[in-house]
């Protein structure tokens, strides 16, 4: 029986796209002198830097379902006859711009053969009115690049021959793909060109479609490496085809996708072969489909378009797939252990170990809880360029805690908290909690993740303390941390379970890292002041808080308010990570709308104590897409403070007072101010003391003290029927 592979017996499996976000972050950069592999720069068109886009907009390039300015690539081809290592390789735009991205160990690019890096895993921000794309050897040695003076919407540079052609804006975009002219008829679906080892062939036999079938898959991978590259990850993800023909099929034109509406579809590489009776191998470091683990499916299409297999299933275990029970016909089962690539096996008597969660009643878990078992081991507070939790979106929901069982047993968490807080009088946490649910079993010497979009629990990005307390009101453990640990990085301890915490490199549901000999530092140092051109690396808002005045900066974020309702120079943006007030000191604002993201450089300044950015005029600022209205975070009325300052936030609680067009809201935790703006068509609502009301609006400091601002009239309103549970920063 033989199996085609898309990794092959060649070598490593090649880098994921940046689309697909895996656990580990990149690499610090830096471009001070280390070993190259090179005894003099490499010769010009040794590889090559052979297409990217700079304005995306309307198409959703890296398949994660949304269009937006994180669609925009770099692709790299090697016109050589041999693979290349770019392992330390970098990428960068013009000098002094966005931050260099080191292309991670271990990345090889074949023979002929593309490799595409979306912005979302670069971090490099290409204007849309100029800027340089550039390629460098490990040396720090510029061996490619391409400065450009403008660019259009979803119109992408590329070069006339691949590798060596002049640059041109009239090729059709083609990222992963040979460069191509346009062409009257219908462009096909592009998708990344990968090399495939498998065994020469005569031209296919032609058979009826729908004879190749779905045989495994594996939605949840977690602690297995099943593609081989060298990490536990949700690149592991994988889904197998069988053909049980007695001659091979050639699967030109076939695709591969998840539900409707789901990743984007896969178009099966036209060399791919399937054996007789053999398996195709496909990961998700090529395809892009991301399986979601609490349910979805897999779909498999002919050349002609039609549907010929598919399955779809509700639920996941790590490390488990669905199997059919006989290879190409049988059931589809969640028993039998993982095979990619080979036949399905039923599984031996014999248990296999495992250490995450799952619903099954063995091993028999303690009945009781054991001192020192169950330990806090690793705590990311603070995520945002990196999918930490796989829904194809970086967001507050990639925070997450990693829990470890140093027991030789299984222990049933159900009743368990994860609970955030100070310790009060009472000896418990005073902030709030994540309760296990019943049938949480968790494994001996196992680790367990709990993502933010399971939990709702906020976690401070510094001075935060976490604790897991048994369901007897016990704390089993506790952390507290007074410092930011940077972005996408995470406070962990060395050895798990029991040693002192440290800002390592991230292990996420694998053992810890020793510390290095030199402790990172937890946070970046401030950048030089630059005044050439609007070529300064996108940093998150939150940076704008902590630099010293007068800095300059570029953000991104959606509008919270827009032009014309305060005043006609200041807007509010926010991003995953903070919100900021805008001045424009000349001109006017562009029609924005509220939830527009754009992108805006200034220059760091403080108004009445808040701090703001100073935007020299309209030019600084690049409308980038539409958006939906952000949905405002629900907060205490004590807790509108610096810590949401500018940010769009709520509160409920009952009226302690009022005069004029201010009114003040208190629901325990302390009463806040809240000022209807004089310039605004409407005024506040009639209403009485100790009335409860419902209030949305932006954060805002004026000479040390802070108020919200409402927008609309809609923004104070009666309290919703349930509300959801805060969380701070």
């Amino acid at each position: 029986t033989g199996a085609a592979t898309l990794d092959g017996p060649a070598g490593p499996v090649p880098p994921p796209p940046a689309s697909a976000r895996g656990p580990t972050p990149p690499p610090m950069p830096t471009l001070t002198p280390t070993p190259s592999p090179f005894p003099t720069p490499p010769p010009p068109g040794f590889i090559t830097i052979n297409e990217f886009m700079p304005s995306p907009r309307e198409s959703d390039w890296d398949g994660n379902g949304e269009a937006d300015f994180e669609d925009e690539y770099i692709e790299l081809y090697n016109p050589r006859d041999i693979e290349l290592d770019l392992s330390d390789w970098l990428l960068d735009d013009s000098e002094g711009g966005s931050r260099p991205f080191v292309i991670p160990a271990g990345t090889i690019l074949p023979a002929r053969s593309f490799l595409l890096f979306f912005r979302a895993e670069t971090g490099i921000a290409l204007n849309n009115d100029g800027d340089s794309v550039r390629l460098l050897a490990p040396g720090g040695d510029v061996i490619d690049g391409w400065d450009y003076d403008d660019s259009e919407t979803d119109i992408p540079w590329s070069r006339t021959v691949d590798g060596a052609g002049e640059w041109t804006m009239d090729f059709p975009a083609s990222p992963g793909g040979p460069n191509l002219p346009p062409s009257p008829t219908a462009t096909p679906t592009i998708t990344p060109t990968v090399t495939i080892t498998s065994t020469p062939t005569a031209t296919p036999t032609a058979v009826p479609y729908g004879l190749i079938v779905l045989n495994e898959i594996l939605p949840a991978p977690r602690d297995i490496d099943f593609d081989g590259n060298g990490e536990a990850n949700l690149e592991d993800e994988y889904v197998e085809l069988f053909n049980p023909q007695s001659f091979e099929v050639n699967l030109d034109g076939w695709q591969l996708d998840d539900e409707e509406g789901g990743s984007k579809p896969f178009l099966l590489p036209a060399e791919l072969t399937i054996p007789a009776h053999g398996f195709a191998l496909l990961f998700r470091s090529h395809t892009g489909i991301a399986l979601n683990n609490d349910g979805d499916g897999v779909r498999l299409f002919d050349p002609s378009g039609s549907l010929t297999n598919s399955f779809f299933y509700e639920r996941s275990h790590s490390d488990i797939p669905w199997s059919r029970t006989v290879d190409g016909a049988g059931e589809w089962v969640e028993s039998y252990p993982a095979s990619p690539g080979q036949p399905n096996l039923a599984p031996t008597p014999t248990p296999t170990p495992t250490a995450t969660i799952t619903p099954t009643a063995t091993p028999t878990p303690r009945p009781t809880p054991v001192d020192g078992a169950i330990r806090l081991n690793e705590i990311l507070p603070a995520p945002l360029t990196l999918d930490w939790d796989g829904d194809g979106q970086a967001s507050e929901n990639d925070e997450w805690i990693e829990l470890y069982n140093g027991g030789d047993f299984t222990v049933d968490l159900a009743g368990w908290r994860l609970w955030r807080g100070e310790i009060g009088t009472d000896g418990l946490p005073d902030g709030y909690y994540y309760e296990f649910p019943a049938g949480s079993l968790f494994g001996e010497h196992g680790y367990l993740v709990v993502f933010k979009r399971q939990s709702d629990l906020f976690l401070p990005n510094s001075r935060g303390a976490l604790h897991i307390v048994r369901p007897d009101g016990r704390i089993a453990d506790s952390f507290s941390w007074g410092q930011f640990p940077g972005y996408d990085r995470s406070f962990s301890r060395y050895p798990d379970g029991t040693g002192p915490w440290g800002v390592v490199d991230i292990s996420i549901g694998l053992p810890n890292r020793p510390f290095p000999e030199h402790e990172p530092q937890p946070t970046r140092t401030p950048r030089p002041r630059s005044d050439s051109g609007l070529g300064v690396g996108v940093e998150p808002i939150a940076r704008a808080h902590e630099l010293p005045l007068d800095e300059r900066v570029t953000v991104e974020g959606q509008v919270t308010v827009p032009p014309g309702l305060f005043d006609a120079a200041t807007i509010y943006i926010q991003d995953a990570s903070a919100g900021i007030k805008l001045y424009l000191r000349e001109g006017a604002y562009p029609d924005l709308q509220v939830g527009d993201r754009v992108r805006v450089s200034g220059y760091v300044r403080e108004f009445h104590g808040q701090r703001e950015l100073s935007v020299p005029g309209p030019a600084w600022l690049t409308f980038l897409s539409a958006g939906s209205a952000p949905r405002a975070r629900y907060i205490r009325s004590g807790w509108a403070g610096e810590a949401f300052e500018s940010r769009l936030v709520m509160v409920v609680g009952e009226v302690t007072g009022f005069r004029g067009n201010s009114f003040w809201l208190d629901d325990g935790s302390g009463a806040v101010q809240i000022s209807v703006d004089e310039d605004l068509p409407w005024r506040r609502p009639y209403f009485n003391a100790g009335e409860r009301w419902a209030v949305t609006g932006v954060v805002s400091e004026w000479d040390g003290k802070y108020r919200i601002l409402p927008r609309f009239e809609s923004d104070i309103s009666e309290p919703p029927s349930s509300l959801p549970v805060t969380g701070e920063r």
